[in-house]
């Protein structure tokens, strides 16, 4: 028997939709199912309590918010999504790995691997070569601008967008961009709510933009944002905690991750900090889950298996392979297999994650698919 067509066939088929596309594109109404980011694609960190937290990382093609008190990692966690970008094909969003013992690249899935174009506004004047190298970002594939006053910084964004060019935007932070307007006016003068109207107007057209981008490439840019938390006066009841800029740059986002100070750990001969453990919590989350919450160790020093730069969730990592069955006991209990491969102690599992980057990447994939797909 065949098939009745459907109302939906019919009204495509018609003069509206024709008129419509005729005046303002093709893409401008179709299908959804014809729609490339009707499905959203990930950016991992390389943190993997927060790529497990978001779903699988950062959204494509979304706004995503990071926003926190002072040193708990809201700029590492942007510079780690940059390096994870560098690493990601535009067109099938797998990671391109490289073999540390032989050198060589394994490819993305397509084989036909286009890199991100990124940007870093790098407002508070942070960026620091060393630093960000150690966070894993190659700088010579990084534009990088450090703008004067916000209405600068928010128009130079705009344009990067409409460019049609620009796959990951980096903003650090939204609390540092300063109106023109304040900067113009005496220290001593109350500007009430004028950086929350600067950033009310430009995020309504960031948001055309993207809409405008994908419209026109069928791509869509990503945005990535830090904002700071602020206190306000005279509260008795409830949160006196605020963030700057008002309310639309998180009724913008897709997710938004608050993160929280941790406990910093000492080397007991120099009395330095060796590592730090800080906890975050996924507050809003429009793509999967919300109130995720978690923590994460950043490395402060050279370690004999880890460098200074980078996170150790390995062990994290181990944990919930077993939980979901990904690494298995042997039956005699005298060792563990994932993957294929046996191992003879669980450390040496965590060894060969922390050494083999192309298996790590493979696990870690492995792991987020199965945890996300369960979710």
């Amino acid at each position: 028997m065949e098939e009745p067509k459907r109302r939906l066939d019919t009204f495509l088929a018609g003069n509206v939709v024709e008129s419509i596309q005729k005046e303002h594109g093709p893409n401008i109404l179709a299908r959804a199912d014809n729609h490339k980011h009707q499905r959203s694609y990930r950016i991992l960190t390389g943190i993997f309590p927060i790529d497990y937290a978001l779903g699988g990382g950062i959204p494509v093609g979304k706004t995503t918010i990071i926003y926190g008190h002072k040193s708990t990692g809201k700029s590492v966690i942007c510079l780690r999504a940059l390096s994870g970008a560098q690493r990601t094909c535009t067109l099938c969003y797998t990671e391109q790995k490289i073999d540390l013992k032989t050198g060589e690249v394994v490819p993305c899935a397509c084989g036909k691997f286009r890199e991100h174009l990124c940007a870093y506004i790098d407002v508070e004047g942070s960026w620091d070569t060393d630093w960000v190298q150690l966070c894993g970002v190659r700088t010579d594939d990084v534009l990088l601008s450090r703008p004067e006053y916000a209405e600068q910084a928010l128009d130079i964004i705009e344009a990067l967008l409409r460019s049609n060019e620009l796959d990951l935007i980096i903003v650090d932070s939204l609390a540092f961009l300063t109106p023109a307007k304040e900067i113009e006016e005496g220290v001593g003068k109350a500007l009430q709510a004028e950086q929350a109207r600067t950033f009310g107007r430009a995020i309504r057209k960031f948001g055309s933009a993207l809409n405008y981008v994908e419209n026109h490439t069928e791509r869509r840019p990503t945005l990535l944002f830090t904002n700071q938390i602020r206190m306000k006066t005279g509260v008795i009841f409830g949160s006196p905690e605020t963030v700057s800029g008002g309310l639309a740059p998180g009724f913008s986002s897709s997710a938004e991750i608050r993160t929280a100070g941790g406990k910093y750990v000492l080397d007991e001969t120099t009395q330095r900090p060796v590592h730090v453990d800080l906890d975050f919590r996924v507050e809003k989350n429009k793509t999967s889950v919300a109130k995720l919450e978690g923590s994460w160790r950043l490395c402060l020093a050279d370690t004999e298996l880890k460098k200074k730069g980078d996170t150790y969730d390995e062990p994290a990592m181990l944990d919930w392979g077993i939980k979901i069955g990904l690494v298995e006991q042997e039956a005699n209990k005298k060792g563990w297999s994932c993957l294929g491969e046996k191992y003879k102690t669980k450390t040496l599992f965590v060894e060969r994650l922390i050494r083999d980057m192309v298996f790590r990447q493979t696990y870690c994939q492995t792991l987020l698919q199965i945890l996300t797909a369960a979710g």
